[in-house]
């Protein structure tokens, strides 16, 4: 506003438009580059990024959580924040994973299950029709997804095609969805759309959520 000469309210509807045409995303603060169908770095290559908003994310999530129950768990950097988070916390967990770093970090803790299948290194996941069977026929109740992208009009979406069927299996096969993410990948894009949005799923994410972003989900009757 002050280099441009306009008021703050000027910047903000442009910032509007802007997302509007896709061109960038507005975020706590400020806006960044949309990159809806840009590279997806890989499962090392993103361990370091909003590292504290995803344990933020993880920490709500033990509200949730009780000795004793018995969950699925999603892929990918938040996932294993989460991971860390109830070896921590708790002692008596039963946890579905297609993920490898995830069943390695909890192995000597809890009774973990590997889906198995074929293995795709770069993001340390299992997938293809033996994950899908073995997601489909173990019944949890509570699934925790991990999407890259959540929007109140486009719905879950994530970015790995193999991917995407294991986990609508571990969604359908639970009795509670859990949809966790930090506040980036609210409004946002991503390539591979997973399902709507649902007034049964529960969204936790950071303090970072702008105000128009929460709102747009309330609008849904999202929580």
């Amino acid at each position: 506003a002050e280099q441009c000469a306009v008021s703050c309210e000027t910047v903000r509807r442009d910032l509007i438009y802007l997302e509007g045409q896709g061109v960038l995303r507005r975020v706590f603060g400020g806006a960044v580059t949309n990159p809806v169908h840009g590279t997806f770095p890989d499962l090392m290559s993103r361990r370091g990024s909003r590292k504290i908003q995803k344990e933020a994310v993880a920490r709500k999530l033990s509200e949730l959580i009780r000795e004793g129950d018995v969950l699925s768990l999603d892929a990918g950097t938040t996932a294993l924040e989460i991971a860390m988070m109830l070896r921590t916390n708790f002692r008596n967990l039963t946890v579905l994973t297609y993920s490898l770093e995830v069943f390695r970090m909890l192995q000597e803790h809890f009774t973990v299950l590997l889906t198995g299948g074929e293995y795709y290194a770069r993001e340390g996941i299992f997938h293809g029709e033996i994950a899908c069977k073995a997601a489909s026929e173990l019944h949890t109740g509570m699934c925790i997804l991990c999407p890259s992208a959540i929007d109140p009009e486009s719905g879950i979406e994530d970015y790995l095609p193999c991917a995407a069927p294991v986990q609508r299996a571990l969604m359908l096969h639970s009795d509670r969805v859990i949809v966790a993410a930090d506040s980036a990948k609210y409004g946002s894009r991503a390539l591979i759309r997973l399902c709507d949005v649902s007034p049964a799923h529960l969204y936790l994410t950071d303090g970072e959520l702008d105000r128009e972003t929460a709102e747009a989900f309330q609008r849904k009757g999202l929580t």
